[in-house]
């Protein structure tokens, strides 16, 4: 019984010797997303969407729940606090066209990581490049209703 507690001790000092002594230049990193990297992003949505020909209203958030919002009366796009783009939709657009979709498998493989269905919508979480998203489309019509655009960078 003596030993096996001497090489226990010995053995947790030499693990000791070996994870405090040894010199390791560690640098913390994280991802900070300022408020001109967001709005970039979502100006470049929203010329991507085709939808800086068509007038929206601009408002300022308080920064709880977004910090900025362009609207008309059909779409709906935010810049959230954590850089994120939420973007929401009418499905009875006049155009008929998802302009979304149309972005989001336009130039470039759009991995598909999960799908599930609840209520008639269809809940999706995509991977394209730097971008995940994650998207409910009605099954009806199959147009996006909501999405959520994280930049991973």
């Amino acid at each position: 019984m003596y030993k096996q507690n001497l090489i226990c001790i010995i053995l947790l000092i030499l693990v000791g010797i070996f994870v405090f002594t040894e010199d390791k230049e560690c640098v913390d990193v994280v991802a900070t997303v300022t408020f001109s990297d967001g709005e970039r992003r979502v100006e470049e949505l929203l010329k991507a969407l085709e939808l800086n020909g068509i007038r929206l209203e601009e408002e300022s958030g308080d920064g709880s729940s977004f910090q900025k919002r362009y609207y008309c009366s059909n779409v709906c796009v935010d810049l959230l606090n954590d850089g994120s783009i939420r973007y929401l939709s009418d499905i009875n657009d006049a155009d008929g066209e998802d302009r979304f979709l149309k972005w989001l498998y336009k130039g470039g493989e759009v991995k598909i990581i999960s799908e599930s269905h609840f209520y008639g919508f269809i809940l999706r979480n995509l991977r394209k490049g730097a971008i995940n998203c994650q998207i409910c489309i009605e099954q009806g019509s199959g147009r996006v209703v909501a999405a959520r655009i994280i930049f991973n960078s």
